[in-house]
């Protein structure tokens, strides 16, 4: 009677368990990268920034080891009747963006600055409050893409959270089953946190809407050493809890509330500014440092001046306070 093949070693069979398992996660990372429609993706991108008057372009686009991945991100603004200069690129070094389960929505990470930002936004239902998380971490004003984009040349690092929760504006009647329904920003819920230490102005000129067209403007050097602000928000009155910034050149103290609109554009401060500053900054500002001394003396603390800010967030309104 011929003998019975002896069982393989336990472990033949765990190396052939794991040989297979790792075949099968190749060769589903292979049918991923192969069939993910990477095009989609990117014209989908390209419309929703098209609705905010903003250009996209990335060196590359595909699957990574922590979701889908877009290299080289260059963001830039749409600036009508502007042909005659290159407009200012925003670099992002890399951006992934991940599902996530509880609750139902992404994971982005940002590489940019330096530093890293993460953002998680989802919500339980189409008509359920959007939660929306952001994290900065050790962004440096420094990085030469922020000069080269904005002119002005800063120092300071930043780091900060935002966590907020937006309720939905009613569907459409007739709408879809499964049709999301878009956050309520006017409404929202939460806390806005955010330090930068060492916060400087070096120079650099920016551009600002100024007698009825883009004028640059020279940037004088400001010193304005740590700053920190933390804004609570309820149903999109938000009161500010800190505000204040203590350098070599000035220390500055914000007070009051912030109204959210439907868009961040139209919100509406009602803030009271105290500002102290150094007699040889006041020099080096010239002009604005002459209008500053226009500012009456805060009631609480002669040392500082004192004015308040109204409006909208697009259109401030700044004057000496009463």
């Amino acid at each position: 009677m011929a003998d019975s093949p002896s069982p393989a070693p336990s472990g033949s069979r765990w190396k052939r368990r794991l040989g297979y398992s790792a075949f099968f996660s190749l060769a589903l990372l292979v049918g991923l990268y192969v069939t993910f429609p990477y095009d989609l993706v990117k014209a989908r991108l390209q419309q929703f920034m098209d609705a905010r008057n903003l250009y996209v372009r990335m060196s590359s686009l595909g699957p990574g080891l922590s979701g889908i991945t877009a290299r080289d991100v260059q963001i830039s603004p749409k600036l009508l009747g502007v042909t005659d200069r290159p407009v200012p690129a925003f670099m992002l070094k890399s951006v992934v963006v991940r599902p996530t389960l509880f609750p139902p929505g992404v994971q982005v990470k940002v590489e940019t600055l330096g530093g890293v930002v993460r953002a998680q936004v989802g919500a339980t239902g189409a008509t359920e409050p959007l939660k929306v998380q952001l994290e900065l971490d050790g962004l440096s004003l420094e990085d030469p893409e922020l000069k080269e984009y904005t002119g002005a040349q800063l120092a300071g690092k930043v780091v900060g959270r935002v966590d907020l929760s937006l309720p939905r504006l009613p569907l459409p009647k007739g709408s879809p089953p499964g049709t999301q329904a878009d956050a309520d920003l006017s409404q929202a819920s939460g806390v806005v946190d955010v330090k930068v230490s060492g916060l400087q102005v070096n120079g650099g000129s920016i551009t600002l809407p100024m007698y009825g067209e883009a004028t640059p403007v020279d940037l004088p050097k400001i010193v304005a050493g740590d700053t920190d602000l933390k804004i609570n928000f309820d149903r999109g009155m938000g009161k500010v809890d800190t505000f204040h910034a203590k350098g070599e050149d000035l220390e500055m103290v914000v007070e009051g509330t912030l109204k959210l609109g439907k868009k961040l554009e139209l919100s509406e401060p009602n803030l009271d500014l105290r500002l102290k500053t150094e007699p040889e900054f006041v020099k080096r500002l010239g002009m604005v440092g002459a209008a500053l001394s226009m500012l009456g003396p805060d009631k609480k603390d002669p040392q500082f001046r004192a004015g308040k800010l109204t409006g909208l967030l697009s259109r401030p309104n700044f004057q000496p306070a009463r």
